[in-house]
């Protein structure tokens, strides 16, 4: 009798376990939107989510056994209504964590949360946004099928009349929980997964958590000097200690600009550049970036040890043009329209530039419209791919002012997953790293053009090119990994850095350490500018190599040269010690995190620096001090 009530009486209730359970198994079987394995050690994360996920929704409905034999019945109905009503409000949200996951290998977040939120409202999301779910229908499909079975299952449930739960349902329920979560114990142990693994709930409490515990304090004496020896400046305005203003520049300069001149500017982000792809010490660049190797052979300097400051793809893009390390919790783009910055483009807009962006990748995806808009005097999505958008930079490059100096800044699209090129370029292979080399040749061959247009209309004289990426992007190995090492980690950061103009000596290796927020002032500094400024980063020709910092969905990397300390924000030990860099890769698609090195004092000193850095550069974002108060918007 007890199991003939139990049974009918949570008939819904049932139908919403057995559709998260259907759906995490889609999640582990499918590949990911990349094509590859969504993660390592999959038999013992699946159990894991398995357990956790079931366990969670046994306490979720123990509960509310109890909860509604407390009840007298004329409010019963109106309580299961409500509750159902959470829970089928519940089920998306579940699902779109699914997704996150299946594309970019994360969790639902709160910096996430606050990109969606800040973004959706904007022209060209959801047409962007939709472009992704097209390439993966299957997945898409499975998804909003599991939600339309639960929430007919729930409709339907509400239907009939509700019979009182059975006395011991709750109680079987919740040590039923406490089995599942006894068993999953092991397994967060050995493999580490909790992170990856744990119900939507979970995560996103521990998200809220450590923003709150650490996002308002005000930085101390100690923060502040540890901010600005990172960033290695005395500096003379307590309210703005991130304000410099560099030591005038010496001509002719690295690159061969000379006083008065005023060279054009060329910078390139490409989507997910891999580090170990692009590394220029590499004969085997000769097969994977033919045209950008011949550029560097010929009058190129390329920086193997580069890497971003932040992930995804926004907080890359703000960083390689704002010279600021991204917010540990936030969304710069989202939650820092408001502050005065003096960014890149805005400083040379300044001195005279006539400034264009041109994106393959709709902004209203990462909310970078409004700064960019602020930035240049012209900004274009351009769609279907980097030939697309290299034949309309072309364009307006010709057609800009012929008396103005030129800064072009282009973001490309082409090597984005799942890696959609031209019909004529062959059909995509299957294979995820086979994908991912295709496109980089096509971007390659792409940006090849511009090199090459530029020396015919004779600008090349007095035009500087930099290349790099938006960030990196993880292989499967390395996201099968992801939980053990912690991010953000090589495969998020590790991105190749090339400048190239008349001056250099080609094929010039420099293995110190550069990341996104050195670009600008090397530039301002290639050009012969001594601008005052907020940029963190360094002049690259000039100034003595330092580490470089990484931070990213609560997570901080300090970077030395070819080692990288990972550890979570707002705590000193760092996780785990990586020389991420063990030399040229041949075979890149076997690369991973590295090889594991011992932890020392001084590396736990060092990596309790870079917190109080970062907590300091957080704060004076949260409160509008990168310039001082003097200077109007």
């Amino acid at each position: 009798m007890f199991l003939g009530s139990t049974l009918r009486a949570p008939s819904a209730a049932l139908c919403v376990v057995v559709t998260r359970v259907l759906s995490i198994l889609a999640l582990y079987t499918l590949p990911s939107a990349t094509g590859g394995r969504l993660a390592g050690e999959r038999a013992k994360l699946l159990v894991l989510a398995l357990c956790t996920e079931i366990g969670l929704w046994a306490v979720v409905f123990g509960l509310g056994a109890f909860f509604l034999r407390w009840l007298r019945p004329a409010r019963r109905r109106t309580w299961i209504v409500v509750g159902l009503a959470l829970v089928a409000a519940y089920l998306p949200i579940c699902e779109v964590d699914v997704q996150l996951q299946r594309w970019m290998g994360l969790r639902l977040n709160v910096v996430l949360l606050r990109q969606f939120f800040g973004a959706a409202g904007e022209s060209g999301f959801w047409h962007t946004l939709i472009g992704f779910l097209v390439e993966d229908a299957l997945a898409l499909g499975l998804s909003v099928s599991f939600i339309g079975v639960a929430w007919i299952a729930m409709a339907l449930s509400l239907r009939r009349e509700r019979a009182t739960p059975p006395r011991l349902l709750g109680a079987a329920l919740l040590l039923f929980a406490a089995v599942l979560f006894s068993a999953s114990a092991p397994l967060v142990t050995a493999v580490r997964k909790w992170a990856l693994a744990a119900p939507v709930p979970f995560t996103l409490s521990l998200d809220f958590f450590h923003e709150l515990r650490t996002g308002n304090r005000e930085p101390t004496a100690a923060d502040l000097a540890a901010f600005r020896t990172a960033i290695a400046n005395p500096g003379s305005d307590p309210g703005a200690p991130a304000w410099r203003r560099p030591t005038p520049p010496s001509f002719p300069t690295a690159c061969g600009a000379r006083p008065g001149e005023r060279w054009d500017v060329i910078l390139v982000a490409i989507e997910s550049l891999r580090g170990w792809y692009a590394d220029f010490r590499s004969p085997r660049m000769a097969e994977r970036m033919p045209h950008l190797y011949a550029l560097f052979r010929e009058h190129g300097v390329a920086f193997v040890h580069s890497h971003s400051n932040g992930y995804p793809s926004g907080e890359g893009n703000m960083n390689l043009h704002l010279g600021v390390w991204s917010h540990p919790w936030k969304a710069a783009a989202h939650d820092h329209m408001a502050v005065r910055t003096r960014s890149l483009p805005e400083l040379l807009g300044k001195a005279g530039y006539h400034r264009v962006w041109l994106t393959g990748s709709d902004p209203t995806f990462d909310n970078l419209q409004h700064f960019f808009g602020r930035w240049f005097d012209h900004w274009e999505l351009v769609v279907f791919g980097d030939g697309v958008l290299v034949k309309r930079m072309l364009q307006l490059y010709d057609a800009s002012p012929p008396d103005k100096p030129r800064f072009f800044s282009l973001y490309t699209s082409s090597t984005h997953p799942p890696y959609v090129l031209p019909a004529e370029e062959g059909e995509r292979p299957t294979d995820p790293e086979a994908g991912y080399l295709r496109a980089l040749r096509y971007a390659d061959r792409n940006l090849g053009e511009i090199v090459a247009h530029v020396k015919a209309t004779g600008r090349w004289q007095r035009t500087l090119f930099v290349f790099t990426g938006d960030h990196a992007q993880p292989n499967d190995r390395q996201r099968a990994h992801d939980a053990d090492v912690g991010l953000p980690n090589a495969g998020r950061t590790w991105t190749g850095l090339l400048f190239a103009a008349p001056g250099f000596a080609g094929g010039t290796i420099r293995t110190e350490t550069a990341s996104h927020v050195d670009v600008p002032p090397t530039v301002l500094g290639l050009l012969g500018f001594a601008e005052e400024h907020h940029f963190l980063g360094r002049d690259l020709f000039r100034d003595v190599a330092r580490p470089a910092l990484a931070v990213f969905d609560g997570g901080v990397s300090l970077i030395r040269d070819d080692t990288m300390l990972v550890g979570p924000y707002g705590t000193s030990p760092p996780r785990i010690k990586l020389r991420y860099d063990e030399g040229p890769v041949d075979d890149p698609g076997g690369y991973g995190h590295g090889a594991v090195l011992e932890v020392t004092p001084s590396d736990r000193e060092a990596f309790a620096q870079a917190q109080a850095a970062v907590t300091t550069c957080a704060w004076l974002m949260d409160h509008d001090r990168l310039v001082p108060s003097a200077l109007p918007k």
